[in-house]
């Protein structure tokens, strides 16, 4: 399936006029030097090593007429010194492509979404429990001008699930959408949504396969000073595998205050039927864009089961002379329709503050506590992340730093809860 997505996105490049591959592309190369003792996160045998992290980080953005395209990634090669685990590649992406063939009319898309994520979510994020994890998702979408302010749309998509290791989780997805909108005003638009959807998995995950079917309303209105996303609607599930039909109301929201020019907070609430794939496109948190000494954060159970999300996130952001700050707290309740998956509840908060001590010196503090609960296992891990960062800019393209991270697991299964020390030396080039 690699090989097949690779030819179809050089066949789109070079379908391409030639002028739309004029892109921004900014990137920061470097390397890292990173002691750990316990990098192998053990309650009972820790482990330490020293391991040399290559690493090149990239964001292109191509904003024209007729294409628009971003995207942001990261390739990592991890030698471990002392031979604790096996040296390795890793690599993350988010980003698409939209291309307006018939401008106004038919759009094609395409999306990937590559990430690193634990093969078994109650163990320890070890290099021996993660893996590669991959989605894909593309298709046309037809626009018409139904009045002066009415449109309507149609949506086709393909999408492919891939999982490196957990082999239930590979399938095939379909989905067909229409909308209708209405601009009520210049900062106020409603919309109808009719979406349908099949999901097939491959053998490994087949007893999972399921229909989606969703209707709502959609309210968008933007202003100055405040915007609002909500949609409010009816979802229906049918697992023909096991005879059983289940439907729930939908409730999703995104709302934005801009406090001040510094400042701005945003609600982001859920009541809805969701799966791992939805996580692969937008993480609970989203605090690693500008953090080059850590790949990725993994928060995705990596399985096919569906289940029922409710969560709530508010993040505050505040960007001042010399101080950049954001704070995180988050809920969310996964309650599984698959009888063996563990229902969970998490609950966490995240901090981030950037101080720039000198023109060409920076502090930073990044502090994240998480708690997972899961029903029927009787299981609590309350796990702490701190990271301390010293950055110095020597020239506009070269700087280097320093961190000291600390984390810690306690569970209430014994041998799962583990502490670590972590001292990181790095130096970066930027574009």
């Amino acid at each position: 399936m690699g090989a097949v997505l690779t030819s179809l996105a050089l066949a789109v490049a070079a379908a391409l006029p030639a002028n739309v591959l004029a892109f921004d592309l900014d990137y920061d190369l470097g390397t890292n030097l990173r002691y750990s003792d316990n990098i192998n996160l053990s309650d009972a045998a820790p482990l330490h090593d020293t391991v040399l992290e290559p690493t090149v980080a990239f964001t292109i953005k191509q904003t024209g007429a007729n294409v628009q395209i971003s995207g942001r990634g990261q390739l990592q090669y991890l030698d471990y010194r002392r031979d604790t685990f096996q040296d390795e590649f890793r690599g993350g992406f988010s980003g698409g492509l939209d291309w307006a063939i018939v401008p106004s009319r038919l759009n094609l898309v395409f999306q990937d979404y590559l990430s690193q994520q634990d093969i078994n979510d109650l163990d320890q994020s070890t290099p021996d429990n993660l893996q590669q994890v991959n989605l894909f998702v593309a298709g046309p979408s037809f626009y018409a001008r139904l009045g002066p302010a009415t449109r309507g749309q149609f949506d086709l998509r393909y999408g492919n699930t891939y999982a490196e290791e957990t082999e239930a989780f590979n399938g095939d997805r379909y989905s067909a959408a229409a909308r209708v909108s209405r601009q009520l005003s210049q900062t106020a638009e409603i919309s109808g949504n009719l979406e349908a959807a099949s999901i097939e998995y491959d053998p490994a995950g087949a007893d999972a396969n399921y229909e989606r079917y969703d209707a709502y309303l959609g309210f968008k209105l933007q202003r100055t000073s405040a915007s609002l996303v909500l949609e409010v609607g009816h979802s229906q599930l049918d697992r023909s595998r096991v005879n059983d039909s289940v439907s729930a109301p939908l409730l999703r929201g995104t709302a934005t205050w801009n406090l001040s020019q510094r400042s701005q907070l945003r609600l982001d609430f859920r009541h809805q039927y969701a799966d791992a794939t939805q996580y692969l496109i937008t993480p609970k948190l989203d605090f690693g864009e500008n953090r080059f000494t850590d790949l990725n954060y993994a928060d995705v159970r990596v399985d096919p089961d569906v289940f029922r999300e409710r969560s709530v996130r508010l993040a505050y952001e505040f960007t001042g002379a010399r101080t950049a700050m954001r704070v995180q707290p988050y809920y969310q309740r996964s309650d599984y329709f698959n009888p063996l998956a563990e229902d969970q509840n998490l609950k966490g908060v995240a901090f981030d503050v950037q101080y720039r001590l000198r023109p060409l010196v920076s502090l930073s503090l990044f502090v994240l506590q998480e708690r997972h609960d899961y029903e029927a296992l009787s299981r609590n891990d309350k796990d702490t992340r701190i990271d301390v960062g010293l950055t110095k800019r020597f020239t506009r393209h070269w700087s280097a730093g320093a961190h000291v991270r600390h984390r810690k697991r306690d569970s209430s299964i014994p041998e799962q809860g583990y502490s670590e020390n972590v001292a990181l030396l790095s130096v970066q080039y930027n574009r």
